[in-house]
């Protein structure tokens, strides 16, 4: 294995309504990570592929290059945090990995949004999408529009009620297996709490996760690449 390309980003909220005339500065430490209707996507989605990418690799990151920007939405722009991001990760046994990660909008994708993992090696590549393998239809029927905005989740970030009136109607252009991810991850976790083991992410991996996307944020700060570990804090005495 020689690299490895992640794509991750929601389709989701009202996105087209970010000042592209603005160029984003971003903070070294950021001190907001969630609102009502914005979220830091770079963590927020950045920390998927990340995650899987320590479990799979088994191996430390030594420097992070990395970017981030306002593209879709106003709201993330008027709250000081980015939509989208981009990393650049290089392992200690050799691999580099790639990441791409945000959140367009509701009209940006024919599903959930964009889950791909591109892995090129010296004698092969192979790349898996969650939206493969799929049924395709095309209907003389009228287009996808997105929900009313609610007033207590403007950018559909959670799922919402069956019964509730800014309940997303379903995308009916892709057809896909039906894989109630959420259930088996629930399963796991609960299985681990009650069998007294360790989760197959653990909280070593989330803690290294994190280091990666703080080292990711002083990059796009100051524009250069920041190597690991980061630097700790005296402890107290």
């Amino acid at each position: 294995l020689v690299s490895i390309h992640c794509d991750v980003c929601f389709a989701k909220g009202h996105g087209g309504t970010a000042d592209l005339s603005r160029s984003r500065v971003e903070q070294e430490v950021p001190q907001r990570f969630e609102l009502l209707d914005a979220k830091r996507e770079l963590t927020n989605v950045g920390v998927y592929p990340v995650a899987m990418l320590l479990w799979l690799l088994r191996q430390d990151v030594k420097r992070v290059h990395a970017t981030t920007g306002n593209f879709f939405f106003a709201e993330h722009q008027e709250n000081d945090m980015e939509d989208f991001g981009q990393m650049l990760l290089e392992f200690n046994g050799g691999v580099t990995a790639t990441i791409s990660a945000g959140r367009a909008g509701w009209r940006s994708h024919p599903d959930f949004g964009l889950h791909r993992v591109c892995l090129i090696g010296t004698k092969a590549s192979i790349t898996v999408d969650a939206h493969r393998p799929r049924v395709e239809v095309w209907a003389d029927v009228d287009p996808w529009t997105p929900p009313p905005r609610d007033p207590e989740d403007p950018m559909g970030m959670w799922a919402p009620l069956p019964d509730s009136p800014y309940k997303a109607a379903p995308k009916n252009a892709w057809q896909l297996p039906a894989t109630p991810s959420w259930a088996i991850d629930a399963k796991h976790f609960l299985d681990c709490i009650e069998q007294g083991r360790q989760s197959a992410v653990s909280v070593d991996v989330a803690a290294m996760a994190s280091e990666i996307l703080f080292a990711g944020y002083r990059s796009a700060s100051i524009r250069e690449g920041i190597d690991l570990p980061l630097p700790r804090e005296p402890s107290a005495p």
